[in-house]
């Protein structure tokens, strides 16, 4: 394994362990803490993806001229700073802050780090790199929220929210470790970032990224807001709240392990599209249960479709986007994830607050297959998909 990779597997692995431990604990902390109901969970969630559908295609853009490691240092950066606001949270306003800057240090990392990815990888080592880079991020979602959990049990949730500033810094310091990639020679690409980007969507396998991740965020994001919120009305604590989320990223994480056989064997267009449906399936059928051995079979069900998401899109990006407009690229894949992130829990958080708790989980799981739809659709009709890399 190349040294670069292994420095970001580790790099994400650490910005993922702030989304892991720490985000899952802001619905708790608001309905706990401050008496907020679905509708405020929902807002205050979606600010987190709100930031990131403005500035993801332009961040793009800058890590194509500007290299990946400037965006990984300014992520990690902005991570330690919003730190400050989750541990010293005084209302509702301070989290929002918080999520507001944390929302904008994830486009910027994710943006960064998976065009630094397609960098190092060799072509015929997609699959693997992709699996291996979503393994290590799928590792921080698996011990993350047990451990936030415990903590915030234990010592509270301001003490448990440290974990935004302490990783941010060490990441700073992994980041100062980790060889820039050879910048392309070649005048730049013709056009504004908008007109660059309606150009990278023509390509069917882009388009089917895009809404592939706007169904995936779709699911996650309404599983991230309102499942804990779910739990706690039920009456568990916050550790066995992780460890139900944990559950889910377990069989994640194990579906990720044979991901490079079932995308050569299935093609990601066609693998997206199951993860879809089976997500969808099992979202709609949260409302349903309350036993604690229920809830974590019915988690690691949905995990094992969630678990192709990140690879196959990945794939599917890593094949079709030039090697100029590798960041533009990843842009499109985040500014949808930060739609998706943004929309669904302020839209199915209102919906929740005025016909019940159940609302929301219905609404995304009749919500995601639609869009899937729609998106394979556009794909199936711009043309066949690309010959996967590798």
């Amino acid at each position: 394994m190349a040294r670069p990779l292994t420095l970001l597997y580790v790099a994400t692995f650490l910005f993922t362990l702030m989304q892991g431990a720490g985000l899952p604990l802001i619905p708790q902390h608001l309905k706990l803490t401050f008496g907020a109901g679905l509708f405020l969970v929902g807002l205050v969630s979606g600010v987190f993806g709100a930031m990131q559908i403005f500035l993801r295609l332009p961040l793009g853009d800058v890590t194509d001229r500007r290299g990946r490691r400037f965006g990984l240092f300014a992520a990690f950066g902005t991570a330690a700073v919003s730190g400050a606001f989750y541990v010293l949270a005084a209302s509702p306003a301070w989290l929002a802050a918080a999520q507001a800057l944390f929302g904008f240090a994830s486009g910027i990392f994710w943006v960064s780090a998976n065009a630094y990815l397609f960098d190092h990888a060799a072509p015929g080592e997609i699959h693997a790199a992709t699996s291996n880079y979503a393994m290590a991020l799928g590792l921080a979602f698996l011990v993350g929220p047990p451990l936030g959990g415990a903590v915030a049990d234990t010592y509270g949730f301001a003490v448990a929210l440290l974990v935004f500033p302490v990783a941010g810094l060490l990441g700073l310091g992994l980041v100062a470790l980790m060889p820039e990639a050879a910048r392309l020679e070649g005048p730049r690409p013709e056009g504004s970032v908008g007109v660059r980007a309606r150009r990278l969507l023509r390509h069917p396998d882009l388009m089917m990224s895009v809404v592939g991740t706007l169904a995936f965020s779709t699911l996650f994001s309404t599983l991230s807001a309102f499942f804990p919120v779910y739990l706690v009305a039920l009456g568990f604590g916050a550790f066995l709240v992780g460890v139900l989320t944990a559950v889910r990223q377990v069989a994640s994480t194990a579906t990720r392990s044979v991901m490079p056989r079932l995308l050569a064997r299935f093609g990601a267009r066609n693998v997206i599209v199951a993860g879809v449906a089976v997500s969808a399936a099992f979202v709609a059928l949260t409302p349903f249960l309350t036993d604690p051995w229920a809830l974590a079979a019915l988690s690691a069900a949905t995990g094992l479709g969630m678990g192709v998401m990140v690879p196959a899109n990945l794939t599917l990006i890593a094949g079709a986007a030039p090697a100029a407009e590798r960041g533009l690229a990843n842009g499109l894949y985040g500014t949808a994830l930060g739609v998706g992130s943004s929309v669904a829990p302020l839209a199915f958080g209102y919906a929740g607050a005025t016909f019940g708790a159940a609302a929301p989980f219905w609404l995304a799981a009749l919500t995601a297959p639609l869009v899937i739809a729609l998106g394979w659709n556009r794909a199936k009709a711009a043309g066949p998909a690309a010959p996967a890399p590798g």
